[in-house]
């Protein structure tokens, strides 16, 4: 019977594990529904004494206690508008001229027509490369800058 009675919690150990959720003068109003019934206390402190509530206060909002904002009001943004998108390729000096796009799609169907001769040459003389597979090309993205293509360089 000893060896049950310590494992036994007291109500100072409850306390001590659990602290009370209330204050000691919570007082529920049992008139209301539910689990959180508002107290018969008064409220800590009445509107009227709220600090910043003077008409010649800087900023009469009775903060951090509470704020009343009318439905019509209008903030301020937080920060200025993002430009839209082609105003920022503008900034940025990236728009394309007309030669420049001519010269991309004249590099692109290059490529394309190269890499159709190399696979159409690796089909027809496929003797030993096209028995052990696809013969490897190698792609050299910098072929521009050898050839000049960095006029526009500073």
């Amino acid at each position: 019977d000893d060896d049950q009675d310590d494992s036994l919690l007291t109500r100072s150990d409850l306390t001590q594990i659990s602290p009370p959720a209330f204050p000691s003068t919570y007082e529920p109003m049992l008139e209301y529904p539910g689990t959180m019934r508002p107290g018969r206390t008064p409220e800590n402190m009445p509107y009227h004494d709220l600090p910043n509530l003077g008409i010649n206060d800087p900023d009469p909002v009775p903060w951090p206690h509470f704020q009343e904002i009318e439905w019509h009001h209008r903030w301020d943004p937080p920060h200025p508008q993002a430009l839209a998108m082609e105003e920022f390729i503008e900034v940025q000096g990236r728009w394309a001229s007309v030669e420049e796009e001519a010269e991309m799609r004249m590099g692109m169907r290059r490529g394309v027509r190269e890499r159709r001769e190399t696979e159409e040459l690796a089909g027809k003389g496929g003797g030993a490369s096209g028995a052990s597979g696809a013969q490897q090309m190698v792609i050299m993205d910098d072929e521009e800058e050898e050839d000049g293509g960095g006029e526009n360089d500073g």
